[in-house]
């Protein structure tokens, strides 16, 4: 009885969301490497503002984001903190390579994103650097834990899950 009790509580506070109904959900984003612990959130102040990190996963808005839907399947990030006006984008060379930041929301193929299955996973591609260019995580250093995109391989890193955690109101 305990199991269905638990089974029915998930279902309710996680509820099965239609690619089509994307843009209706704040979402957490985790990965298999770094587990149901650490979320997708927004860097807020410093050398590093409005980059992307992991962190232990809570309530803050910084770690809530949307989908918006731009056609083809691909979608604009949005960052329920900033609003709608800032995106999710891909630095194009320097110092910050392939590495995520927000900026304003516009025609831009770095913030054109794309989500494949893969088994119980997703893999996050832009259309900027195609489909060999997943999501990934720095492992070490002074950007420990902020994504960059990174050549599509077998890392955790690069294996994504969303959880729906707010419907958009």
């Amino acid at each position: 009885m305990k199991t269905i009790i638990a089974l029915a509580f998930m279902a309710l506070a996680t509820p099965a969301v239609a690619q089509s109904n994307f843009g209706d959900y704040w979402f957490q984003f985790t990965t298999k490497w770094k587990g149901e612990s650490k979320c997708l959130d927004l860097i807020r102040s410093g050398s590093q503002r409005n980059k992307l990190r992991m962190k232990s996963c809570g309530r803050s808005t910084t770690q809530q984001w949307r989908l918006q839907t731009i056609g083809g399947g691909k979608y604009q990030l949005i960052n329920r903190k900033l609003g709608n006006a800032m995106c999710v984008d891909i630095f194009n060379g320097g110092p910050s390579n392939n590495e995520t930041e927000m900026r304003g929301c516009d025609n831009y193929t770095g913030q054109y994103w794309s989500f494949r299955k893969d088994g119980d996973w997703l893999r996050m591609t832009t259309r900027f650097r195609g489909p060999g260019m997943c999501l990934d995580l720095f492992n070490g250093g002074p950007k420990d834990l902020q994504p960059q995109l990174r050549e599509c391989a077998d890392y955790t890193g690069q294996f994504w899950a969303r959880k729906a955690v707010a419907r958009v109101k």
